[in-house]
């Protein structure tokens, strides 16, 4: 059996180390609702596409694969590739919005893996899917007094939101929701995506 990559999912705390913010007294994270599913995710070498459900491999034959694929111009559009070796992945949800809608990809986050060998992970922006600005719930904003402790204000944000709401409305159809995924203020790059779920704050 295949084993499960965290790059390839939306597990940041296993792969992204703090980086020193000995400097930053305050921050502001951006937070939107994220939505349950599968962790899902194609990534992008060589002009190929390769498919992801929970870190493992799936077949691009599959109902994911499938409707990335008819994406593909879009993607190759979008993701600018500086060389043959430049790799990209998109990660998101393999989501099911409700009863009256067929399974479709939520993009999050989008990684670029460097020549260094660091991977810089951002909020996903590229506007590849017909469906990229449907409502999501809206945002939550959360300012850090203390860079030192970043986790814990934020899981504690997440809780009291998810405690009032457990769907959000996505085309006018009620949609479970599994978390709220963090992103830092564009200032303060050095500051990991966060997501917060149950699991989380527990």
């Amino acid at each position: 059996m295949s084993q499960a990559n965290s790059v390839y999912t939306l597990n940041f705390e296993s792969i992204s180390q703090l980086k020193a913010t000995s400097g930053l007294q305050t921050s502001t994270y951006t937070g939107t609702l994220l939505a349950s599913g599968l962790d899902a995710s194609f990534e992008i070498l060589h002009g190929k596409i390769r498919f992801f459900l929970d870190g493992v491999e799936d077949s691009p034959d599959g109902a994911f694969g499938g409707q990335i694929r008819r994406y593909e111009r879009a993607i190759m559009n979008a993701v600018s590739v500086r060389s043959s070796t430049h790799r990209s992945v998109i990660c998101g949800k393999w989501h099911v919005p409700g009863r009256d809608y067929s399974p479709l990809f939520i993009p999050y986050v989008t990684r670029e893996f460097l020549p260094s060998g660091e991977v810089a992970s951002r909020r996903y922006s590229l506007e590849i899917f017909d469906y990229d600005e449907l409502d999501n719930g809206g945002t939550i904003g959360c300012t850090l007094h203390d860079c030192s402790e970043i986790y814990r204000p934020l899981h504690v944000v997440a809780k009291n939101t998810l405690n009032r709401a457990e769907e959000y409305l996505l085309a006018g159809e009620a949609c479970p929701i599994e978390g709220v995924i963090w992103y830092p203020d564009t200032a303060t790059a050095d500051l990991p995506i966060v997501v917060s779920r149950p699991s989380s704050w527990r």
